[in-house]
């Protein structure tokens, strides 16, 4: 419940069950395993039950389209560094069509839904441009540079995330300046899809931020702290 009452597991398996995602209906959630034998995209039912994996491969991160007619997710696989790979796909929640998008790209990774039939996405183009992305489903017309990595070079000094949500017409993403990661957002225009404006800050505090949800209207997010210790 929306109080945190009425928590119960719904995962068992011994291995991170990651980056869980409802479905419009209610009836089932969408995560990403990483159990090294069965890693992958998989969904069960809300009940717990009906465990199903619907495509295999490391690095899985899932987002439903708001309509829940897709599952996006990327996939890191090679040997070097892992920075350099990345490939989109979108499965239906059945698990009967799987395909990549924007194949021809070096590498595409962190999708985020626009809309039910847009993604946004974070790439390096065959000609070297590297860039967040937008790209139409079943469309013939290339793929559109957003121009937001200039943006963001001249705002953000320091670390930064990836796109991680689309939410009332910009993209929230984290970000550092001097210490712990943060939300930030950009205005996104619709049509060109061009960035537009500077980035904002939307958090602060001595805490990381950061694996997004909405609720309504909402965003939900997580603080976090790790530490090191010796013994």
């Amino acid at each position: 419940a929306s109080d945190g009452s009425g928590a119960r597991q719904l995962t068992a398996d011994g291995v991170d069950a990651e980056n869980p995602t409802v479905t419009p209906d209610g009836k089932w959630v969408v995560y990403a395993s990483a159990n090294p034998a069965q890693n992958g995209v998989w969904k069960i039912r809300s009940d717990g039950s009906g465990a199903e994996r619907l495509a295999a491969g490391p690095m899985t991160v899932p987002e439903l389209s708001p309509d829940g007619r897709w599952i996006a997710y990327f996939l890191i696989e090679g040997e070097g560094s892992s920075y350099g790979y990345g490939r989109i796909f979108v499965v239906s929640p059945d698990g009967r069509t799987n395909k990549q998008i924007v194949p021809e790209f070096q590498f595409a990774r962190h999708p985020v839904w626009i809309d039910n039939e847009t993604i946004l996405f974070e790439g390096t183009s065959a000609q070297g441009a590297s860039d967040w992305w937008v790209v139409k489903l079943n469309s013939s017309q290339a793929p559109v540079r957003t121009g937001a990595f200039l943006l963001l070079g001249q705002a953000i000094n320091g670390r930064r995330g990836s796109p991680e949500r689309f939410h009332n017409g910009r993209v929230v993403f984290t970000a550092s300046s001097d210490g712990p990661m943060h939300l930030w957002d950009l205005a996104i225009q619709p049509g060109d899809w061009q960035a537009a404006g500077a980035p904002r800050q939307l958090t602060e505090g001595p805490l990381d931020e950061g694996r997004l949800g909405i609720a309504g209207s909402n965003l939900v997010y997580a603080r976090s702290r790790s530490t090191a210790e010796v013994y």
